[in-house]
């Protein structure tokens, strides 16, 4: 009895040092339900003006930048410019096979020389052939006229016989030059076509000739050589890189929620740009009309202060406002829809571009939509090289005040963007508790450094939480200091 209770002390002993289970920490419970208080700090909503732009990452690219092609084939025997530099139209940069083409040319031209001489020689053939001709048709005219004579005067059978077997002789000797015609003047065609032929065949070796010098389209800078001296290369061959660094413009992708303001802010800037110039006509007759056209117009689209200054131009003189609005037209006061820029290579200058283009059909990957800008004339611009990487601030239309809260008020979740308010809950034992009421039907709009529009959900005067609400969900206990609290509170009554 004794060994039996032994085994099972020793069972019970087994299980309770190595099959207990091991003890859990935390709890299952939501914050919600643990009535675990949450520090907060609030924020009183309030209406602002929002200056919101959409930054992207954009380049900068050559209005005009092309691969130059060796345009014929052959092995090149010269490279005659460098990287980094400058040609123009005029400029040879490589050369192709000279020898070549300069006997092409020139096989080409004494072709065309020896068929234009065989043309002359036919065309010297055919003015026989038709003398001969005329000739024959004098002297058959001249027989038919003896054979008249001869049979209105009395002449012997013999003799008229004769006169008559000459009409025949005449006639066959017209036919003849008639044929000789024909013959010689379909001779003097071909080698009219062939004189046409050897011609189009010359300026054809002229035009190889010319692009065996190869020259660029129009001025810019050497950027890479693709080829060597001694390469054989075909008409396509790649040989140099050429860039326009005269004319640079912008290129970055907005996304589709912001395409739609761009294109919007866009139209509106261009249509300002044309009324602006409508006005500059109006004030050639009226310099009071042209004034008030100024004034109304670009104060509406610039400020007060630029419209008041054309204004008190036109009422000087229409000339000085006309000046004025052409300036601006020009760039000098700005025009069209601008994006600034800034490059990470210049850490001061910000530089700016008129929007010329946004694309209507998004890229299906990334659901992008292109936009283009050209650069004005700006200070620092010489110092921009195309390939550059840019930062794109594109200025998003709105209302100038709105309702404005903190970026850091808004929290991420699975179900989007959420914000909280102060909820006060009367306890059952008479005292007022506060928790976090999730902020139903939000809508954000757009964004500027620190602070977010919101559309819908929030009004001016309203109090949410501002710091403290990453671990808070819906319905969790908070604590806030005893004056927002009160304040809050005084916020909520009618």
């Amino acid at each position: 009895m004794q060994p039996v209770l032994f085994i099972s002390l020793l069972c019970i002993s087994a299980c309770s040092r190595h099959g207990a289970d091991a003890p859990k920490g935390g709890s299952d419970l939501k914050p919600s339900q643990m009535r675990l208080k949450r520090t907060v700090e609030l924020h009183q909503v309030s209406n602002q003006r929002i200056l919101a732009v959409e930054e992207s990452i954009g380049s900068i690219e050559a209005e005009r930048q092309t691969e130059l092609p060796a345009g014929v084939e052959g092995v090149l025997e010269d490279m005659l410019v460098r990287e980094g530099q400058h040609v123009d139209p005029q400029t040879v940069v490589a050369r192709i096979d000279q020898e070549l083409y300069k006997s092409a040319l020139d096989t080409a031209v004494a072709a065309e020389r020896r068929s234009e001489a065989a043309m002359r020689k036919a065309a010297a053939a055919e003015g026989k052939a038709i003398a001969a001709q005329k000739r024959a048709d004098s002297k058959l005219a001249l027989a038919e006229r003896m054979v008249f004579i001869g049979d209105r005067a009395a002449s012997s059978v013999e003799e008229r016989e004769q006169r008559r077997s000459d009409v025949v002789v005449a006639q066959a000797d017209l036919n003849s030059s008639a044929a000789e015609v024909v013959a010689v003047r379909a001779e003097s065609h071909a080698m009219v076509a062939d004189v046409e032929a050897a011609r189009a065949a010359r300026v054809r070796a002229e035009l190889n000739w010319r692009k065996s010098q190869v020259r660029p389209r129009f001025a810019g800078q050497v950027n890479q050589r693709k080829r060597n001296v001694g390469e054989y290369v075909k008409a396509d061959s790649v040989i140099l890189t050429i860039s326009d660094l005269t004319r640079l413009r912008v290129t970055g992708h907005v996304p589709e929620k912001s395409a739609r303001f761009l294109r919007e802010a866009r139209d509106r800037a261009e249509l300002a740009d044309r009324t602006c110039l409508a006005g500059a006509w109006l004030a050639s007759t009226w310099a009071g009309l042209g004034a008030s056209v100024a004034t109304d117009e670009i104060s509406r689209v610039r400020d007060f202060a630029e419209g008041a200054s054309a204004a008190t131009l036109f009422l000087a003189g229409h000339n000085a406002g006309i000046a004025a609005l052409v300036s601006r037209q020009a760039g000098a006061l700005g025009s069209g829809y601008q994006v600034r820029f800034t490059l990470p290579g210049f850490e001061g200058p910000k530089f700016h571009g008129r929007v010329f283009f946004i694309s209507d059909v998004a890229n299906p990957d990334t659901r992008m939509f292109e936009c283009k800008a050209e650069l004005p004339p700006q200070p620092f611009l010489d110092k921009v090289r195309p390939g550059m990487t840019a930062r794109l601030m594109f200025p998003l239309p709105g209302a100038d005040v709105t309702v404005v809260i903190p970026e850091e008020a808004v929290r991420a979740t699975e179900r989007g963007f959420v914000i909280f308010r102060p909820l006060p809950v009367k306890m059952p034992d008479g005292s007022v508790e506060w928790v976090a009421q999730e902020v139903a039907d939000l809508q954000l709009g757009r964004r500027q450094p620190g602070f977010v529009e919101v559309v819908r959900g929030l009004t001016a005067g309203e109090m949410i939480i501002r710091k403290g609400a990453e671990s808070l969900e819906n319905r969790t206990p908070i604590e806030m200091p005893a004056e927002m609290a009160a304040r809050a509170l005084a916020g909520r009554t009618p």
